[in-house]
């Protein structure tokens, strides 16, 4: 299974292995870490791959709402005040 590449700029959320303090960063880092110092617990925690499965997996709805939102923003014509799109 591939990381969905939808969830890049999404802030995602792991929690420590160790002692379940959460860490937050976007989905662009999760994709390129291997490994993160805990704040809560001070401990070298290792992310495998099978762990960013698991966390993208978790936020996959994430990604879905970020699509709908992006359908629904007006199109660039259509958000062009009126004396613009005259003048084109």
């Amino acid at each position: 299974m591939t990381l969905s590449t939808r969830l890049r700029g999404v802030d995602l959320v792991l929690k420590c292995k160790c002692c379940g303090h959460p860490i937050t960063k976007m989905g662009t880092w999760f994709m390129t870490a291997h490994r993160f110092k805990c704040e809560g617990c001070k401990r070298d925690v290792s992310v495998t791959y099978s762990d960013k499965v698991a966390l993208f997996a978790e936020h996959a709805h994430l990604a879905k709402t970020k699509a709908i939102d992006a359908a629904a923003l007006p199109s660039q014509g259509a958000a062009r005040p009126a004396r613009e799109q005259k003048a084109r």
